[in-house]
């Protein structure tokens, strides 16, 4: 997944003309990765996403509820790799 993320940064900005910096960081906004993605950045995606699916003024315990009911439960997914090698960027 990773190393998706990082053919996507290189795609990006080959499309508007530019390129990464040495180092990029891995999320960022700025085309060239040159500056980290603001903290609040997901959480304020998160409450737009929690608005547009109706559950914004809902708890996290609510929604766990909600969603245990559902049938939707984690334990059916996959789980996490220990230990998985982060992709370099050098090989980009």
């Amino acid at each position: 997944m990773l190393t998706r993320v990082c053919e996507q940064q290189d795609e990006l900005a080959a499309e508007a003309g530019s390129s990464l910096v040495a180092d990029p960081f891995l999320f960022s906004l700025a085309l060239d990765g040159s500056q980290p993605m603001p903290p609040d950045h997901l959480t304020k995606r998160v409450a737009i996403l929690k608005e547009h699916l109706g559950i914004a003024q809902k708890s996290a315990e609510t929604i766990a509820r909600e969603t245990k009911r559902s049938g939707c439960s984690a334990s059916r997914r996959r789980p996490a790799q220990r230990g998985a090698a982060v992709p370099s960027r050098s090989g980009a």
